[in-house]
């Protein structure tokens, strides 16, 4: 079997940015620009070019999720903003499937839930613990943070960084990391998990090398922001040959 090819990025914040070629590519949250992301008329705009942006990119398929920047994805009005204006954009293609007609997305947005792509199981968590304990500022923010990863589940998609192998620590002008800022309960259900690969993001500067992740699966994991924390863009787009 041919290994699948990934391309994967997170915290983009409104920076342009292109992929090389590749059979699935991810983005693991923080998509949305910081100087418009509590707008959402402004961010409605900004959605759909961002979602012909995608369409047009050189994989097959597009997994993302959100981050604690992307507030637009908790409002009713634009929590369904893919798959709708994939749909209003004439973005999908339509088959036949049982008599009726079927559209088919190559954007797939995940909260939480899961999709499957060419037989690989895909999940995805916007989740992230709380900044500040007493007032939630950020989306998906949370004092409890879970996350129920299905026991299928080939990729993780996550924003939060699990608190292992450096992937929640930031290097930020200095040689010795900062205090952690993974998440244990991450930690925990990823290494309980049969997961190959885990992406993530949110802590811009935490581990970018492919690093394994202690437990039975052998799960691999990267830190893929493509900003450091002073959001200039330092790091190029994650590509991975994953055997499936």
């Amino acid at each position: 079997m041919n290994p699948l090819k990934i391309c994967a990025i997170s915290d983009t914040h409104g920076n342009p940015f292109e992929v090389p070629p590749c059979d699935v590519f991810c983005h693991c949250g923080d998509w949305s620009p910081l100087e418009i992301q509590d707008d959402f008329c402004r961010m409605q705009d900004w959605l759909e070019k961002f979602i012909m942006h995608l369409c047009l990119l050189p994989c097959k398929h597009v997994v993302l999720i959100a981050g604690n920047h992307d507030l637009c994805m908790e409002s009713m009005m634009l929590c369904h903003a893919f798959t709708d204006m994939q749909y209003r954009l004439g973005l999908t293609t339509t088959v036949i499937e049982d008599g009726y007609p079927k559209h088919i997305a190559k954007v797939h947005y995940l909260n939480q839930d899961s999709v499957i792509l060419d037989g690989v199981k895909f999940w995805g968590s916007p989740v992230t613990r709380q900044v500040n304990r007493y007032i939630k500022r950020w989306a998906f923010e949370t004092n409890s943070p879970s996350y129920e990863i299905p026991a299928d589940a080939d990729i993780l998609l996550t924003h939060q960084p699990p608190s292992c192998n450096g992937l929640g620590n930031t290097y930020w002008k200095q040689s010795i990391p900062s205090k952690r800022f993974g998440s244990d309960e991450l930690r925990e259900a990823v290494w309980s998990s049969h997961a190959k690969l885990l992406l993530c993001g949110h802590i811009h500067t935490g581990n970018h090398k492919l690093t394994t992740l202690n437990n039975v699966a052998k799960t691999k994991a990267c830190n893929v922001s493509m900003l450091d924390e002073q959001y200039e863009v330092r790091y190029p787009v994650a590509e991975f040959n994953l055997e499936v």
